[in-house]
């Protein structure tokens, strides 16, 4: 993941006579594009933050760990790979400690936009769409990702007892045949020095059918793109990454399928304005966009 930006970079410079998508991001671009929504909004933040929470829990409980989405990608991210996050300058930081070894409290993000009894532990994971929003705004980024505490609590006590853990110890839930209870909600908080501003989806499994929340809001993302691409003559030359798109239509699309909320929280502190600038051409124009 170090080398994850200038790879893309290289990759874009080398390959410039047809469309290429080579990062898509969550689910996949819409975090992107909420940040980009609240740079254009706000300006430039001190920090952001990008939090999932899939509550998803089977009706019909196995006894193992379950997830909504690709079992080896999970693997892959939380158990085998080092934990990731952007610091000072966006410069990317990787831990010696696996990602579900790292677990932050996620009640400071989902209580303010999620009423829960108790509020779930989530895993500090790498995410590429973060650290190329950090290199680009030259700001902090962290992914935190959390799972429902029973999937969470089953795959710590795996851990112990097999490493490495395989895909065939885990459930893919996938709610088709048997029901998924709770959601996938996912969000980005943009930290300001007078205010933290939150762009957020919240998706029930049991309102969509044939698959799960997650997985829907990756098919909305995917058609979002391109959509957007098919219908936008400003990219005829084809696209690179998703934040190449068009942000206005993109968000424009997603926001037919799925509802986009946003929060704002003030503090109390001195109102003085957050000033920064863009490290690339195409996000002073996203920026510029109203």
């Amino acid at each position: 993941m170090s080398h994850f930006v200038d790879s893309m970079k290289s990759f874009s410079n080398h390959f410039t006579n047809s469309v290429h998508v080579l990062s898509m991001g969550m689910n996949p671009g819409i975090a992107n594009h909420l940040i980009i929504q609240g740079v254009k909004e706000y300006g430039i933040p001190l920090e952001f933050v990008e939090v999932e929470y899939d509550s998803g829990m089977p009706r019909t409980d196995s006894g193992k760990p379950f997830i909504t989405w690709s079992k080896k990608q999970f693997l892959n991210e939380a158990v085998e790979s080092g934990a990731g996050y952007c610091g000072p300058g966006g410069i990317y930081v990787e831990r010696e400690e696996k990602a579900i070894e790292i677990l932050i409290d996620t009640k400071e993000f989902l209580e303010p936009i999620k009423k829960l009894d108790t509020y779930p532990l989530g895993m500090l994971v790498s995410h590429d769409e973060v650290i190329a929003m950090s290199r680009i705004l030259e700001v902090p980024g962290r992914f935190i990702y959390a799972i429902h505490p029973l999937s969470l609590a089953r795959m710590k006590k795996l851990l112990k007892k097999s490493k490495p853990v395989s895909e065939a110890e885990i459930i893919f839930e996938e709610n088709t045949l048997i029901p998924l209870d709770g959601s996938d909600c996912i969000g980005v908080w943009l930290k300001y020095q007078n205010k933290d501003v939150c762009y957020y989806l919240d998706v029930e499994h049991s309102d969509i059918k044939g698959t799960s929340a997650t997985l829907f809001m990756v098919a909305v993302g995917v058609i979002a793109g391109l959509l957007d691409l098919l219908e936008n003559p400003l990219l005829e030359k084809g696209v690179h990454s998703v934040l190449d798109l068009n942000n206005d239509h993109f968000l424009s699309i997603t926001s037919q399928h799925l509802k986009i909320h946003k929060k704002v929280l003030l503090k109390e502190t001195t109102h003085r304005k957050v000033r920064g600038r863009f490290s690339r051409t195409s996000m002073r124009k996203h920026a510029k966009q109203s």
